[in-house]
């Protein structure tokens, strides 16, 4: 999707929460809270599911060089030639 889109990572990483803190809040809806109890649910269970899936990106980038840390354009030739557009620690602290 890199080489087609390049901000599919930012995009990526703005529609994943939206959908699934719905699909939490949906879920944690059914119980008997009051609302403000429902948004700290759902805010700190996105945070840790979140968490949990940077550091599945990490460790996929460790171990087997994924290159999923950063923002790179794949060539149409194949995944092996990458591009950087972005280094990993400006991807993540700005």
């Amino acid at each position: 999707m890199y080489f087609l889109y390049p901000q599919y990572d930012k995009f990526q990483h703005l529609i994943q929460p939206i959908l699934f803190s719905s699909i939490i809040f949906f879920m944690i809806s059914k119980l008997k809270l009051e609302l403000k109890w429902k948004l700290t649910f759902t805010f700190f269970i996105m945070v840790g599911l979140l968490s949990i899936f940077e550091l599945g990106e990490y460790i996929l980038d460790y171990f087997f060089n994924l290159k999923l840390q950063g923002v790179f354009l794949r060539n149409l030739q194949g995944l092996e030639k990458y591009n950087i557009l972005m280094d990993r620690n400006d991807d993540t602290m700005t």
